[in-house]
């Protein structure tokens, strides 16, 4: 395996400058680890900026043609886009060992870790706008350039509450280039988040796949609850291709984290969603992909625009415009 891709963002070098090595920077602490890479803090020497560098260990990579493809995916993907809530990537440094993203540091965890501190594993609704219209106004960049994600996910989305909660979307191994009116024929994802033509495992839209996550994203973070669920892939699947969902209460929550033998402590009073979010909801979870609203549009959708109702963290926001189902299902 060889990899040739150089991301020129100008952060650590002028371009007449030879291409980045590892030497260049000082390696510091593991800050995480999958089954084909690690991910370590770094230190850019020259400039003193700090990055994530992302390891991939070519000894794995070669037993696996699929995360090759994927790595090879995800490096071709990011090296095409610059948006602020879409993670970057400022070279790839090939050794002998190793494949080395050199990417941006981020701070922040999942969002499913982040809900899950919380004690009734949900957010205010302020909040829980600040961070969708994120996701939003990075997936709109994404599919104006023609790019699909096709695993959007609490896992994916990373968000660091010290930042003003800025958002970036992350994990591009499933992602392609795919025009608005194209239709694609990969069964990928997630199941609790799929549409309902890919559920049908059939061609679907991957512009509309994507906003059909995000509104699953939208409704775990308004309700700490899974809009569509089941004991069985096929009895979920029947549930999303009916596009039917439920706004519970909070006792209904307790009741089911208590099933599940959660200690955690859960308020009885409503789960209170304004109509406006609820709209926004809909909107989304048209089970005909033709009829769902485009990510585009969400932008402009009054409860998404609506920033300033959390104004601490509004003026961070607005510079930024421009778990897996297991977990979910066992947790929420």
């Amino acid at each position: 395996m060889h990899f040739l891709y150089t991301i020129d963002r100008n952060k650590f070098r002028a371009p007449a400058q030879q291409p980045l090595q590892l030497k260049d920077f000082s390696i510091g602490i593991l800050i995480g680890a999958g089954a084909f890479a690690t991910v370590k803090r770094a230190v850019h020497k020259e400039s003193q900026f700090t990055v994530a560098l992302k390891q991939y260990d070519k000894r794995h990579l070669s037993k696996d043609p699929n995360a090759q493809e994927s790595l090879h995916k995800e490096i071709l993907i990011l090296s095409q886009v610059d948006h602020p809530n879409v993670m970057g990537l400022f070279e790839v440094i090939d050794t002998r060992m190793n494949v080395n993203l050199v990417m941006e540091m981020c701070n922040g965890k999942s969002l499913y870790h982040y809900i899950k501190k919380k004690e009734s594993m949900r957010l205010p609704e302020d909040e829980c706008r600040i961070i969708f219209r994120q996701i939003v106004s990075g997936i709109a960049y994404l599919h104006e350039n023609n790019i699909v994600h096709r695993d959007l996910k609490l896992d994916n989305i990373l968000v660091d509450p010290q930042d003003g909660h800025r958002v970036k979307i992350i994990d591009f191994g499933f992602s392609i280039k795919s025009a608005a009116d194209q239709k694609l024929s990969l069964f990928c994802g997630t199941p609790h988040y799929m549409d309902p033509d890919i559920s049908k495992k059939k061609d679907y839209n991957g512009h509309a796949a994507d906003v059909w996550a995000m509104g699953v994203i939208l409704f775990i973070l308004v309700t700490g609850k899974l809009p569509f669920f089941g004991d069985f892939e096929q009895d979920l699947f029947r549930k999303i291709q009916g596009a039917k969902y439920v706004f519970p209460t909070s006792q209904q929550l307790k009741d089911q984290q208590n099933a599940m033998g959660s200690q955690r402590n859960i308020r009885s009073e409503e789960v209170v969603v304004s109509p406006e979010c609820k709209n926004v909801i809909r909107k989304i979870f048209q089970a005909e992909s033709s009829m769902r609203v485009t990510a585009k549009d969400l932008l402009e959708d009054p409860w998404v625009k609506g920033i300033s109702a959390y104004s601490a963290l509004s003026t961070t926001v607005q510079g930024g415009q421009g778990i897996s189902d297991v977990s979910i299902a066992s947790n929420l």
